[in-house]
C-alpha cells in the first residue's frame, strides 16, 4: 500500500468509526445517504440520495443488460429523474420566494419613508 492509499484508508477508517459511534443516537431528522451499509444502523428516518440511486440503476443495467427494457427499471429511472428536477425546481422556487419577500419589504419601507417625508398622518401615527 503506497502513502496515498494508506492516507485514504486511514480517513475511511476514521469516518466509519465516527459513524458507528453515532449510529445508536436517535434523531428526528431524515438522513440522506448513499448506499453505504454503515448508514443502515442509524436510528433515524433515511432517504437514499437520488443521484446515487440513479447511478445504481445505471450500473445495474450496465451489469445486467437484460434489465434495460424492463418496466420497473424504466419507471424507477423516470421517477428518480423527476424527483431530481423537482428538487432543483423547489430550490429555485424558494430562492424566488426569498427575493420576493425582500422586495416586498423594501417596497413597504420605501412607501413608509415616502409617507413620512410627505407628512402623512397615518405614517406618523405608526411611527
Amino acid at each position: 500500500m503506497d502513502a496515498r492509499e494508506l492516507k485514504q484508508y486511514e480517513r475511511f477508517k476514521s469516518e466509519v468509526q465516527f459513524l458507528r459511534g453515532h449510529a445508536h443516537q436517535t434523531s428526528d431528522q431524515t438522513r440522506v445517504s448513499d448506499f453505504y451499509r454503515v448508514y443502515d444502523h442509524f436510528n433515524s428516518l433515511q432517504q437514499k440520495c437520488l443521484t446515487h440511486l440513479l447511478r445504481e440503476l445505471k450500473e445495474t443495467v450496465t451489469k445486467r443488460s437484460e434489465l434495460a427494457g424492463r418496466a420497473f427499471i424504466i419507471t424507477c429511472k423516470r421517477l428518480t429523474q423527476s424527483m431530481l428536477k423537482l428538487k432543483t425546481h423547489q430550490a429555485t422556487s424558494m430562492r424566488c420566494v426569498r427575493h420576493l419577500r425582500t422586495w416586498v419589504v423594501s417596497c413597504k419601507l420605501r412607501t413608509f419613508d415616502q409617507q413620512l417625508s410627505a407628512g402623512s398622518p397615518a405614517a406618523h401615527a405608526a411611527a
